[in-house]
């Protein structure tokens, strides 16, 4: 569910990154349903693995829209673990290493925090913890 005052807007994002299995798209292509500035074609349709996805910057309401993805670079979501993937986009592969983003993305890995999860950056078969 999205934050107050939060939307995916014309980001499409998460038209990309992430494999689509149910429709045949790979990593990293832009969904053939995706219409810039538009948004998904088929969202009253879209398969499971769409209507299930939980964007990390729409959830989260501290995230300010340098956050919102398709500004960012790279798409936040959380991963059983509690693990919290960075996945870029590789036209901006470290984009993520810069600031406002890392200092904020090292505060989540600490341990010493009471709530801590782990970090992955993930950009194409590259990972980062």
């Amino acid at each position: 569910m999205a934050a107050e005052g939060k939307s995916c807007g014309g980001c499409g994002v998460c038209c990309k990154l992430p494999e689509i299995r149910e429709l045949s798209k790979p990593v990293h292509v832009t969904c053939t349903n995706f219409v810039a500035g538009r948004g998904c074609s088929i969202y009253a349709d879209r398969p499971g693995s769409c209507r299930a996805f939980e964007c990390g910057y729409l959830q989260n309401p501290d995230l300010d829209d340098r956050w919102r993805p398709d500004r960012a670079g790279f798409l936040l979501y959380f991963a059983p673990g509690p693990r919290l993937v960075v996945e870029t986009d590789l036209e901006t592969p470290d984009t993520w290493r810069r600031e406002p983003f890392i200092s904020q993305i090292r505060e989540w890995s600490r341990r010493d925090r009471g709530t801590w999860m782990e970090v992955v950056a993930r950009t194409g078969d590259r990972l980062t913890m």
